[in-house]
């Protein structure tokens, strides 16, 4: 009985050729557009997702809001203190790390070459909060973050901007009025999802 059906099935697809290519034709194209899709939402799945743990993951960034008096009125919220920082280290218990951060856009110069490039004053919990690593160098010291120390922590764009075929360990870096000594070179972080560069930073305790 299945050898007639198969035979019967082959006279049917040999006197209805074209039918036949553009019904097979028809199914090819169907799934291979299946596949594709699929294929395509789940690189596109895979890149959102790296680009969020690249900016650190499980983390909420709190910034200073407007305090409002009325339907026009309103005023900027003062911004956050350090006890604050400390208050939210001592009470909420389920946070794994927390970390100031302030920064503005300066101008780096080291040598005859400069960069304008975003620096942020930061602590060490922000290495954890931001999970990231340094390639070289160390992080601040208890020392430098409690006076202040002029010591920096650069990212890997600076390092190819202003350090080319140089260790940038150990030299001075001018920020605005301020100079540095570097101490430590991020890793490289690459673009975020908003495709900032992630890597053209200066840390400062």
């Amino acid at each position: 009985m299945w050898v007639n059906a198969f035979i019967l099935a082959i006279r049917a697809i040999s006197r209805n050729l074209l039918r036949s290519f553009l019904t097979t034709l028809g199914i090819v194209i169907g799934i291979a557009s299946v596949i594709v899709l699929v294929t395509i939402g789940n690189g596109a799945t895979r890149s959102i997702t790296s680009s969020i743990e690249r900016l650190g993951s499980n983390m909420l960034t709190i910034m200073p809001g407007k305090r409002t008096h009325g339907p026009a009125q309103g005023s900027s919220a003062p911004l956050f203190t350090y006890e604050d920082i400390k208050a939210l280290k001592r009470d909420v218990t389920q946070l794994k790390a927390v970390t100031p951060q302030v920064g503005r856009s300066t101008t780096l110069v080291f040598g005859n070459t400069n960069h304008t490039s975003t620096v942020y004053g930061i602590d060490n919990d922000f290495f954890t909060v931001r999970d990231w690593v340094l390639s070289q160098g160390r992080v601040f010291s208890v020392s430098e973050l409690q006076s202040g120390k002029s010591s920096c922590i650069i990212g890997a764009t600076i390092q190819d901007k202003l350090f080319p075929n140089l260790d940038p360990l150990g030299a001075k870096l001018r920020l605005g009025k301020l100079s540095c000594t570097v101490i430590g070179v991020l890793s490289d972080k690459g673009a975020s999802s908003f495709g900032q560069d992630q890597d053209d930073v200066v840390l400062l305790p």
